[in-house]
């Protein structure tokens, strides 16, 4: 019978389930790391801890105005910096070697003869920045027998003290340093000042560098009045050149075209005469209408015509000779100005070189001479601190024997102990839930082997004679829903290994459906191991490997039981070769026969990855129910068992979780055992018994 696909993850009942099954040995393990931590702690000798306060500066109180001595002394680095390397002063050996010294540690019991007692020291010793703040807290441990205290305090403050005496003299001897290489450069520094100033006076000699004041400024106010005049006269020589073009185009048509000249035109003269011409034109053009050519007075008006316009000519023979001039002397005028401004141009370029050589000389000279007025004022300054012992550190609170010690701390220890104990109790729990990979649920029977599971039977016991006969009613009662006919009521009880608890099944099964009023019959075809006869008080013999041998009358091998309608065929006589009895001819006529015969027909078989029997056994029944015990058989194992019955053709109704210890897994199952029904006359097989039987 498939079932539909659910959900197979693990939820909150399951690990709750899961940590209720492992419980005793989550109690044996906080136990005993519980004992452990608590045992420890008692017998751990008393440890004692005292702290001495460092308040840390990032500068010197410095007296002196300037603070900048050199970029290497410490004051320029940041404070964080300075408070971690402090932090790893504290651990070196410089430091501990002082303090060794100041206390004559070298005596201690704990570092005498003590190869690493620096190192055994430096693990006493703790130290840690107060945060946000530029306050060291520095720490010290002791565990030495009735002085642990008052020694504790004392390392502490030894500590501190060595720090600030370290720094102080680390300090001291920087400065000492920087003064001397201070008076070295100064020294350098002296001389090339001198001949820097030795430089300028000869460059300022030699090249005539002296340059007055305002001289740059003159020079380009006037190139800059020179290229204006250069401009205007450049222009005034491109308008002449063009009236020249004008008058060398007029000439080379006609003499009188000159007069058309807009520059002509302009002159008074010249206009005057060219109205006095139109005057006589007009005039002469009126005579004609009342006189011939020759008269005298055309001849007369035209004499004063030609004289006039000789007069206009001889005007503007006048005015291109004077274009032509002032051609000349603007193209002169310009020539020069080009020259002048020239000039001027390189004047202003010797004069700006000038200018570079005397401010690059007179920079470099003014810079050696700060230079070394500022390391001569750096001179003194050291000179002074030298005298000074000036530090950054200073205690803020000595240390002080503690009262109580650190360590140990019994009831931390023992919280700590049981949450330890408990993690690793959780750890183990779920380490062996995952090793031990086999049946433990009604979820497992669904989720991965995907079958119907049909009850759950509790292990047996007095206390659960009523659960164990409603989980057989259950098996009873899917029997009855899974039966299609009346015919459909041969069931083989199999499982996958031995000892899973089948024939204490079979037997139980078979007198729940007996007490019910129905025929039922059990065949035992456990040809290997029979023990149905035992358990139900029957003989062994005659059995059914004596009909199949002898083919005898069947019902002579059915025995009645002391339970109305319960009846039995034993297997009689064990074979040599069990496999070969269910191939005879006469098995499977036998079979039916009992079906006419009996309401129910019941077989207890061997385990299926014992022999093969179950698998000749399984094609023929109705149903094939698997009896699984709890916590017992692989998973895989059970799996590889489902799909053989499966490929045969076997109809696998379902399977029973068989032999479960309710009171370990009393939480998991609550769910399938919170109601209880009883059933009096029914008398319930201990399935411990009938394995005892086989062995």
């Amino acid at each position: 019978m498939e079932l539909p696909e659910i959900e197979t993850g693990l939820k909150l009942h399951d690990i709750w389930g899961i940590l209720y099954r492992g419980k005793w040995i989550l109690l044996s393990i906080v136990f005993i790391v519980a004992t452990f931590g608590t045992v420890s702690s008692v017998l751990e000798k008393p440890t004692y801890q005292a702290t001495t306060l460092l308040m840390y500066n990032l500068e010197s109180p410095y007296v002196l105005p300037s603070k900048e001595i050199s970029p290497s002394i410490p004051a320029v680095f940041t404070l964080r910096r300075n408070i971690n390397t402090q932090l790893e002063i504290i651990k070196s050996e410089a430091l501990i070697e002082k303090v060794f010294q100041k206390l004559n540690l070298y005596e201690h019991p704990s570092f005498k003869n003590n190869p690493y007692a620096y190192s055994a020291f430096a693990g006493l010793i703790s130290a840690k920045e107060r945060e946000d703040t530029n306050i060291l807290e520095i720490s010290a441990i002791s565990s030495t027998p009735r002085v642990a205290a008052k020694e504790a305090a004392e390392w502490s403050y030894t500590v501190a003290e060595s720090l600030i005496e370290y720094n102080l003299e680390n300090r001291m001897e920087l400065t000492k340093q920087i003064y001397s290489w201070l008076q070295r450069e100064l020294a350098n520094l002296e001389k090339t000042y001198s001949s820097s100033q030795e430089k300028l006076y000869q460059a300022t000699e030699k090249l005539d560098l002296f340059i007055p004041e305002d001289q740059q400024s003159i020079i380009t106010d006037k190139l800059k009045q020179f290229n204006d005049m250069y401009t205007e006269v450049k222009a005034k020589r491109i308008e002449t050149e063009a009236y020249i073009k004008q008058i060398e185009d007029a000439k080379s048509k006609t003499t009188e075209d000159v007069f058309s000249l807009p520059f002509v035109v302009a002159n008074s003269n010249f206009s005057a005469l060219s109205k006095h011409l139109t005057d006589l034109q007009i005039e002469r053009s009126t005579l004609l209408s009342q006189y011939t050519e020759k008269h005298p007075e055309i001849v007369k008006i035209d004499s004063q015509i030609e004289q006039t316009k000789k007069a206009m000519r001889a005007i503007a023979d006048e005015i291109i000779k004077s274009v032509n001039t002032d051609y000349e002397i603007q193209k002169r005028k310009e020539s020069q100005l080009i020259d002048t401004i020239e000039r001027l141009r390189n004047e202003s370029i010797d004069l700006s070189k000038k200018g570079i050589t005397l401010e690059r000389l007179t920079q470099e000279t003014t810079s050696n001479k700060d230079l070394y007025e500022l390391v001569l004022k750096r001179i003194k300054e050291a000179d002074v601190l030298s005298t000074l012992q000036l530090n950054n550190m200073s205690i803020l609170e000595r240390a002080k024997p503690p009262l109580a010690p650190v360590r140990p701390r019994p009831f931390r220890n023992f919280i700590f102990s049981l949450g330890l104990g408990f993690f690793l109790g959780v750890a183990t729990i779920f380490i062996r839930e995952l090793l031990e990979n086999t049946v433990k649920s009604i979820d497992d029977i669904e989720g991965y082997l995907k079958i119907q599971p049909l009850t759950l039977v509790p292990k047996f016991a007095s206390s659960h004679r009523r659960g164990l006969a409603e989980a057989y009613q259950n098996v009873r009662t899917a029997l009855v829903f899974a039966r299609k006919t009346e015919e459909s009521s041969l069931v083989l009880v199999t499982s996958a290994g031995p000892t899973e608890g089948k024939t204490t099944t079979v037997i139980n099964l078979a007198k729940v459906l007996a007490k019910s009023g129905e025929r039922t019959l059990v065949i035992d075809l456990d040809l290997r191991r029979p023990a149905v006869h035992k358990y139900l008080n029957v003989a062994s013999n005659p059995g059914i490997t004596n009909f199949l041998l002898e083919k005898s009358d069947f019902k002579s091998i059915i025995h009645p039981t002391d339970t109305p309608n319960l009846y039995v065929i034993p297997c009689g006589a064990v074979p040599p070769n069990p496999p070969a009895f269910f191939s005879s001819p006469h098995f499977k006529p036998l079979i039916h026969q009992l079906k006419e015969s009996f309401q129910w027909v019941l077989i207890d078989s061997p385990p299926i990855l014992s022999v093969t029997d179950p698998m000749l056994l399984a094609p023929i029944v109705d149903h094939v129910i698997l009896v699984i015990q709890h916590n017992k058989v692989e998973k895989t194992a059970i799996k590889r068992c489902i799909n053989n019955i499966k490929s045969i053709g076997g109809n696998l109704l379902g399977a029973i979780l068989n032999n479960v210890d309710i009171e370990r897994q009393k939480y998991f199952y609550h769910s399938y055992y919170k109601y209880y029904y009883y059933y009096p006359s029914t008398k319930i097989t201990d399935q411990s018994k009938v394995a005892g039987a086989k062995k």
